[in-house]
């Protein structure tokens, strides 16, 4: 394996194949933020800022020549935050759907469904 980036790197295909991979990340981060300001549902929301995170994953492990194995690291250390922030604020959504359904209200799709939450605590949640 450790051939295989030599040789790439030897021909310098490796430093287009970092600059082209920062280009994306970039654009990412860019492209996700300016989307995500503009949506009203919460899926396509927490699915915009997924993108956002992904980019800014990819930017840190482009500098893995510069900053040795740490980069890696802390993308690494990133990405389990991510998963599991992202798996709480789904179980979240899901708890409040059933408890919605349960009170014969409307699911919530659109991020103003978030009002026709009456109870304080789950307001707070």
């Amino acid at each position: 394996m450790a051939l295989i980036f030599k040789l790439i790197y030897f021909f310098g295909a490796l430093l287009n194949i970092i600059i082209f991979i920062k280009i994306i990340s970039l654009l990412s981060i860019f492209y996700g933020t300016i989307i995500t300001l503009y949506q009203t549902k919460i899926l396509r929301l927490l699915a915009y800022g997924g993108m956002v995170h992904f980019g800014y994953i990819l930017l840190s492990i482009c500098y893995l020549k510069d900053c040795g194995i740490d980069a890696l690291v802390y993308s690494l250390n990133y990405l389990l935050i991510y998963i599991i922030l992202s798996l709480t604020v789904f179980s979240i959504l899901i708890y409040l759907n059933n408890l919605l359904i349960d009170q014969k209200a409307r699911r919530l799709v659109y991020i103003s469904d978030f009002r026709e939450i009456k109870n304080s605590a789950l307001a707070f949640i």
